[in-house]
């Protein structure tokens, strides 16, 4: 049986309000697309679709990429600015980072060696190849045309 990806949500007026994992308007617009992918006996109780928020997306990326990294030798620059509220503070942070650590090249990484789970490395190259298409007005959505 293949891996259970579950996630609570609460619903209000046919949208997604509440969201134990992402922001409600990506669970809303990731069912949304999916549903038409998988017959359901129960008809989706969402209202049509939402608009993302691309500016709020580009936060969590960051942060998600940011704490990936503070296991390597720049632990204290990341950390203060992950503790920060300002998304400024961790843009520079990324930018200031020596180059083999912010670019270090995906076909040089032993993924077996990782002490984390892959999906630790997945999770962030994902949200940030959805941002940057987001950005451009692309959708990476399952089901998306």
């Amino acid at each position: 049986m293949a891996d259970e990806n579950r996630n609570l949500i609460a619903i209000r007026d046919g949208h997604i309000v509440e969201s134990d994992h992402g922001l409600p308007d990506e669970c809303h617009y990731a069912l949304s697309a999916a549903d038409p992918l998988h017959p359901q006996s129960e008809p989706l109780p969402l209202a049509g679709p939402v608009v993302l928020n691309v500016p709020l997306k580009v936060v969590r990326a960051v942060r998600s990429v940011l704490s990936q990294l503070t296991r390597t030798r720049c632990r204290d620059s990341i950390k203060a600015a992950s503790s920060s509220n300002h998304t400024c503070q961790r843009l520079e942070c990324l930018v200031r980072l020596e180059c083999p650590v912010r670019l270090e090249c995906p076909s040089t990484i032993d993924f077996d060696s990782l002490e984390r789970a892959p999906d630790t490395v997945k999770l962030p190259a994902f949200q940030f190849a959805q941002t940057i298409a987001l950005i451009d007005g692309r959708d990476l959505t399952p089901g998306a045309n």
